[in-house]
C-alpha cells in the first residue's frame, strides 16, 4: 500500500472516533509533540531521553548533566512546533519568510556583537576574524536564500499543476 493510500485509510479510521473530547484531542496533540520533538532532536545526535524531553517540554525542568544545547534545540523545536500548528490554524502561505523565521526557533538564533580585534574559535581549533565569520555568513544567506526560492518555484509549479 502506498503512502497516500495508508494515510487515507487511517483517517477514515479516526475519523470514526470522532467526535473527539477536548480532553482527549489535547491529550493527542501533546503526545504527538512529545513524538515529533523527541524523534526529531535525537535523530540529530540530541542526547535527551524522552522522558528528560518530556519533563523539559511540559515542566521546564532541564536534565543534570545534558549540554545546554541540546535543552536549547529542544525547547526552540518545540516553539517552532506549536507556531507551525498556529499558522496552519491560520491558512498562511508558504514563503521564504516563513521559512526563514521557522529556521530561526528551530535554531534558538541569537545575535553575539564581536568586536573588530575579537577572534573567534571555530571548529577544530581554528581562529576566524570577525570579518571572516560575516563573509561566510553572508555567503551562506546567499546560498540558502538560492535554495529556498527554487524550492518555493517548483512548490508553485506544483500547486498550479493541479
Amino acid at each position: 500500500m502506498d503512502a497516500i493510500a495508508e494515510a487515507t485509510s487511517l483517517k477514515k479510521q479516526l475519523d470514526l472516533l470522532r467526535p473527539l473530547s477536548k480532553e482527549e484531542e489535547l491529550r493527542i496533540m501533546q503526545k504527538f509533540r512529545l513524538d515529533w520533538n523527541y524523534h526529531s532532536n535525537h535523530l540529530e545526535g540530541n542526547t535527551l531521553s524522552y522522558g528528560e524531553t518530556r519533563a523539559l517540554i511540559l515542566f521546564n525542568i532541564t536534565a543534570q548533566g545534558k549540554p545546554l544545547k541540546d535543552h536549547l534545540e529542544i525547547t526552540g523545536h518545540n516553539e517552532a512546533v506549536l507556531w507551525i500548528l498556529e499558522v496552519v490554524k491560520d491558512d498562511r502561505p508558504l514563503t521564504e519568510t516563513f521559512i526563514r523565521e521557522l529556521h530561526k526557533l528551530i535554531l534558538k538564533e541569537c545575535v553575539i556583537p564581536f568586536s573588530d580585534d575579537q577572534k573567534i574559535e571555530k571548529y577544530y581549533d581554528q581562529t576566524l576574524t570577525e570579518k571572516e565569520i560575516q563573509a561566510f555568513v553572508n555567503a551562506e544567506i546567499r546560498r540558502h536564500t538560492k535554495f529556498i526560492q527554487q524550492h518555493l518555484d517548483q512548490l508553485d509549479k506544483t500547486d498550479n499543476a493541479d
